[in-house]
This record gives structure tokens, sequence and C-alpha cells, in this order.
């Protein structure tokens, strides 16, 4: 009689793999998720009632780790209302995948530029002031990357 113990190992990598590989093709495929799939996102600014609804899609995908389809999204919203500040906080936060990398020298440029375009816009709320000041502190130069941990329930809307 065969010993069954010796097809365990090569039987569960087999099925680990098959469990696995679907995750990865469903990641991609949310990355085309329409805004229905995303659900609600109560999100109110300051900015023109027309260019909310782009921002709650851009906080969306952003909350759903879609991060360039946040970026479009934010861009989109900047781009019809260019007085919006969220629009730029939004866009500096799409850079920033704290989850899966730290932002390169360029990314935190990038970012740190949308932020200072934010503050240039002087945000209307206090609500949106505090959310432009803490991503502030992400994209600041030679900052210390333990600081940044203390905003992400202000950054990310918590």
């Amino acid at each position: 009689m065969r010993d069954p113990s010796r097809f365990v190992a090569p039987f569960g990598l087999l099925t680990a793999f098959f469990v696995f590989q679907p995750t990865a093709l469903r990641a991609d495929a949310l990355s085309a998720a329409s805004s229905d799939q995303l659900g609600r996102v109560n999100f109110p600014t300051s900015c023109a009632a027309a260019v909310e609804p782009t921002i709650e899609k851009g906080v969306a995908l952003l909350h759903s780790f879609q991060y360039k389809e946040s970026e479009q999204t934010f861009a989109d919203a900047a781009t019809r209302e260019p007085k919006c500040a969220m629009a730029y906080w939004g866009k500096a936060m799409a850079l920033y995948h704290q989850l899966w990398d730290f932002p390169n020298d360029k990314t935190l440029k990038e970012g740190r530029k949308d932020i200072e375009k934010a503050q240039k816009l002087h945000p209307a709320t206090p609500r949106e002031q505090s959310f432009i000041s803490a991503a502030a502190a992400f994209f600041q130069k030679k900052s210390k990357h333990v600081s940044r941990r203390s905003h992400a329930g202000v950054l990310f809307g918590a």
C-alpha cells in the first residue's frame, strides 16, 4: 500500500495555487469596477455640487485600493473644478500605496505638488484643512516614516 502522506504536500500546494489564483484575477478585474460595485461613500466637500459625485467615486476607489483609477478620477474632478482643493488632496492620496510600497522620491515630490496646490486653494472647511494638513505630513521632505502613521485615520476618512 502506498504512503498517503507523500501526496498531501503536493496536493496542498496545487490546491493553494488554484484557490489563490482566482483572487489575483479578481483583483485585476476590480480595476475596472463600476461605481455600483464600489459601495456608497458620503464624503462631503466644499467643491461644486456637480463635481461631488466624482470626488466620492475617487474616495471609494481609494478605499478599494484602486489607486490608478482613483488618481484619474480625482484628476478629472480637478480639471472640471480647478479650485477644488480636495481633488488635489485625492490625487496625492492615490499616489501613496501604504500597504504595498513606500513612495519613492519622485512619487513623494508629485504628491507634495498636489498637496501644495490644495493648500494654496485655502480649503473652505476645518475638516478639509485637517485632511490636507495630515496628507502634507506624509509628503513633506525628510520626514520620518513612523510619524506618518499618526495621521492615517484622518487621511483615509476614518
